[in-house]
């Protein structure tokens, strides 16, 4: 089995790293973590993909392995940037834009991926911005970024129980949550128990 966790922050010691450590315990072998801040370039409209299929930057940067069709699940793991994911995270989403151009120019669809297991953890500390709490209580915003970037890798429609909100981060530390940390617990547990291409 293996796991893709895509980290949207650029601390290597907050929480979002804490989370990513508590993850990899538990999936053991078998992960892989890409960070968004680290060689994901933006998209630069070169206008390759107008004549060749897929994106150039690809060649040379770390979406190369975030578009690896090998991976069984694909967990993304960020804070939230005044009401979004992190910018860099907003580059993994645009990147995307080649199958648009790709189907525009008749060089083929999208991406043809194997179905993955996906899920997504947020955190964050104020709640009072409307933008970032939504009308329910959830960082809307925020999950439907990540939503989309999941769907674009084959992660499908993701189960409301595999989408984890801590946004409590300003009161404490993430790892330091009991209930957090039962959460993730259950979520590997879903993952190790599925069927390969089965949604947990």
């Amino acid at each position: 089995m293996k796991t893709l966790i895509i980290n949207g922050s650029p601390r290597a010691s907050g929480h979002s790293a804490d989370i990513i450590k508590i993850l990899s315990a538990q999936i053991g072998a078998g992960v892989t973590v890409v960070s968004a801040f680290n060689n994901i370039l933006p998209c630069n409209d070169c206008g390759t993909c107008k004549k060749t299929v897929g994106c150039f930057l690809t060649r040379s940067d770390s979406m190369r392995t975030i578009l690896d069709n090998s991976f069984n699940n694909v967990i993304i793991v960020s804070p939230i940037h005044h009401g979004d994911l992190p910018g860099p995270m907003i580059n993994i989403k645009n990147r995307f834009q080649f199958e648009y151009i790709n189907k525009k120019h008749s060089l083929g669809g999208e991406n043809v991926v194997n179905p993955k297991f996906g899920a997504i953890i947020i955190v964050a500390g104020g709640t009072a911005c409307p933008v970032i709490v939504g009308k329910k209580g959830a960082a809307t915003l925020a999950t439907n970024t990540a939503k989309f970037i999941s769907q674009k890798l084959g992660c499908g429609c993701i189960e409301k129980k595999n989408i984890i909100q801590y946004l409590k981060t300003d009161d404490s530390r993430a790892i330091e949550n009991v209930t957090l940390n039962k959460k993730i617990i259950e979520l590997v547990k879903r993952i190790k128990t599925k069927k390969l291409g089965e949604s947990a």
